[in-house]
């Protein structure tokens, strides 16, 4: 197949389509009652709705983006039942075109939304980073308890390695993978890296670009990137040790991720600062660009991290950060209410799709089920990832953002997939 198939006019694409789109009805019509019921999410929509700072449209695109990863990894999750393959069917391209790209604009949002910060004073390195930990860490940690608990379940409560190799993997589960790259088997589970559908390999650079964003904030007026040249090759020198390789390798590998993923978003805060791209976004056409661009490139092109799905992909995330709410479709109170959890939804939706799944593989073979009754079993399962989700952000996430709130009047956004 060449990058100019049309994927959505075959049969099975279409039964795709559709899938898709119901479970992320279902995943709204959730949200929709919740909001009506729990006046907790309530309020936090409205709240985010009666700001005018606030850019409510990013936080509809992130429940929009959050949800796409869902059903992205919905797919995926069929293929390795039937066929011990964690990749998409064939005719499945437009569910992996949508994966890939909400993981690079959720990197848009992140260059984005700090380098806007970056630019409005001095960002204090341990501050900034302390921010990260109390917004990042608590969910990540639940979600991960969540994984270790189902381990221990799989491996009979018993080690099945030595106490050194399995308190590697749980520092190396614990740290985002942040030095020692992915963990395929956690005490002897296979692919347990899967569990959580693989998610932390985003959340990895997202802590590299936090770590670099202060020297780059530091180094960019004037000619301070030349010291800041110097200082990395003194650096490099001075330490040739396996860290240091590692966080070397890494950096290539994550190439593609800063140049086409947070640099745009970086690109873009200057760019929406100009009067005449702010008339453009809120004009007619500034709405009908964002998903005529996003849904060309999505059903007609394989994903790729390359510098035409980024310009693209760019160019529409630009508008709605210039303030396209594509005709208010973003400012939907349910999507709202999807971009409040939407962090949550990408640490746990792997989980909850794996414990569904799983199930019913145990009792009907996953490859006797017919396509239309899978995505009818994900629309389902959609409803378990919303309330899970849900009840993470109140009772994990949301305390330590009360407690970062009441520190500072500005809380910084927070990272993949990023809320407030």
């Amino acid at each position: 197949m060449d990058g100019t198939d049309p994927f959505f006019l075959t049969l099975e694409s279409r039964w795709h389509w559709v899938g898709a789109l119901s479970a992320l009805a279902v995943a709204l019509a959730t949200a929709a009652w919740l909001l009506r019921r729990d006046a907790f999410f309530r309020k936090e929509v409205e709240a985010a709705l009666a700001d005018p700072s606030y850019n409510t449209q990013l936080e509809g695109l992130r429940g929009l983006l959050a949800t796409g990863v869902f059903l992205c990894h919905a797919i995926a999750t069929r293929t390795l039942l039937t066929v011990n393959e964690w990749k998409h069917p064939p005719h499945g391209e437009i569910l992996e075109n949508a994966g890939t790209s909400s993981v690079m604009i959720f990197f848009f949002i992140t260059g984005y939304l700090f380098w806007s910060r970056a630019r409005k004073g001095p960002l204090h390195p341990v501050a900034f980073l302390r921010a990260r930990v109390r917004r990042l860490v608590p969910a990540y940690l639940a979600s991960v308890g969540a994984i270790f608990l189902i381990v221990a379940v799989l491996s009979g409560g018993t080690p099945r390695l030595p106490l050194a190799v399995l308190g590697k993997q749980v520092v190396d589960s614990l740290t985002f993978c942040l030095f020692t790259g992915y963990f395929q088997d956690l005490n002897g589970v296979p692919l347990a890296n899967l569990i959580d559908a693989g998610v932390v390999w985003s959340l990895r650079f997202e802590w590299m670009f936090y770590a670099l964003l202060p020297a780059i904030a530091w180094a960019a007026p004037r000619w301070r990137w030349l010291w800041l040249a110097v200082g990395l090759a003194v650096f490099r020198w001075a330490c040739p040790s396996p860290v240091l390789q590692s966080i070397l390798d890494a950096t290539r590998f994550a190439h593609p991720y800063f140049l086409h993923g947070f640099l745009p978003g970086m690109l873009i805060a200057y760019l929406v600062e100009l009067a005449p791209f702010q008339r453009l976004a809120r004009s007619g056409v500034g709405q009908v660009l964002p998903p005529l661009l996003a849904g060309w490139l999505t059903v007609t092109m394989h994903p790729e991290w390359d510098l035409l799905h980024s310009a693209v992909f760019g160019s529409a995330f630009a508008l709605v950060a210039g303030g396209s709410s594509v005709f208010g479709l973003l400012k939907t109170r349910p999507l709202l209410c999807l971009g409040k959890m939407s962090y949550s939804i990408y640490l746990f939706h792997g989980i909850v799709l794996f414990l569904v799944t799983r199930t019913v593989a145990a009792f009907v073979p996953m490859r006797s089920i017919p396509m239309a009754a899978y995505w009818g079993l994900i629309a389902a399962t959609s409803v378990g990832v919303i309330a899970v989700s849900g009840c993470v952000y109140r009772y994990v996430e949301w305390p330590f953002l009360r407690k970062e709130t009441a520190k500072r009047r500005e809380v910084l956004p927070a990272a993949v997939p990023l809320a407030k």
